[in-house]
């Protein structure tokens, strides 16, 4: 007689909130889904899947599955966004073509602080009309400005935002991961992923770049809202795949010694571990990889078969803490 593995309700049931950008929500050629033990988890994984695409989710419920836990996946990831200007938010001078994002902050030369609500995560055009006054305004640029208020009456210091701050969590994603979480019943991990984004936001040399300083500040202001919701369990700390050698080169200077201060900052707490670094664990990968292992034509995505390895990567992480 053949033995039986364990039916679902013995499992370990973990709610995964994740946090990251496009390769997070999952941009493979393919969709993809379990085919094997635990839940029926298929691509997309809501609420920011994208329909078609493959993610590293269903084969990472398989494996977790195998090990004892029942994975539920709360896909938040937002394409294009930045740890430090899209999630937690940062305060920077406004600056003639200054690469923009969604939830930016900036201050102007008149001493207004404005937000840029654009329509989504990804870049938004390079600034070139600096917003004045005291009404919402949108320019020449295209980039829809909203009016916080006078920068120096209320107080606020250029850099990233406390999470005690309102104006922290500027495009409201975190609050909407605090909902879901809320209303999920049983164990709960935040797995953050991210990198190239802000990787990309440490070129220019005008205004909005990321340093090491400010991503870092960034990991811990975000972690630590996680652990003062008294909401998630573990708080995994990861770094998104490799790009092209220009983004690798800011992953060794910026990105990666960035986690690694923020985890060292963050050692008291026991809820945050270091997450997956896919950077390091698939190393740099090549464009249109003939075997499929690498990147796709973009120098951005993952080709399938490295979701595949990524999910893998992640499961021999997490599976300890079962």
């Amino acid at each position: 007689m053949p033995t039986l593995k364990p039916i679902a309700a013995a499992l370990q049931r973990i709610g995964l909130f994740v946090v990251g950008q496009s390769n997070e929500t999952g941009q493979g050629l393919t969709a993809g889904y379990n085919t094997g033990f635990g839940p029926p988890i298929v691509d997309p994984t809501k609420p920011n899947g994208q329909a078609g695409k493959r993610s590293w989710y269903p084969t990472l419920a398989r494996l977790m599955a195998d090990k004892g836990a029942w994975l539920d996946v709360f896909n938040y990831a937002l394409g294009g966004s930045s740890v430090v200007y899209t999630w937690v938010g940062c305060i920077t001078p406004w600056a003639s073509g200054m690469l923009t994002k969604k939830g930016m902050y900036a201050r102007t030369s008149d001493g207004g602080l404005w937000r840029a609500d654009l329509a989504n995560a990804s870049s938004g055009p390079a600034a070139s009309v600096e917003p004045a006054g005291t009404s919402n305004t949108t320019g020449a640029d295209t980039i829809p400005w909203t009016y916080i208020g006078n920068f120096a009456a209320l107080g606020y210091a250029l850099g990233v935002v406390s999470r005690k701050s309102p104006l922290f969590d500027p495009t409201g994603q975190l609050g909407a991961i605090k909902t879901a979480a809320q209303a999920y019943a049983f164990r709960r991990w935040l797995d953050f992923s991210i990198g190239q984004t802000d990787a990309t936001m440490s070129y220019p040399s005008l205004g909005g770049k990321v340093t090491r300083g400010l991503y870092s500040s960034a990991l811990q202001e975000l972690a630590l809202w996680a652990i003062e919701t008294g909401l998630f369990e573990r708080v995994f700390l990861g770094h998104s795949c490799s790009g092209d050698s220009t983004m690798n080169g800011y992953y060794d200077t910026v990105t990666v010694p960035g986690t690694a201060d923020a985890l060292a900052a963050l050692a008291l707490y026991p809820q945050v571990v270091a997450g997956a670094n896919l950077y390091k664990a698939l190393g740099a990968l090549t464009v249109n990889d003939a075997s499929g292992n690498g990147l796709q034509s973009d120098g951005l995505h993952m080709q399938d078969n490295m979701y595949e390895a990524s999910a893998a990567v992640r499961a021999a992480l997490m599976i300890p803490f079962i």
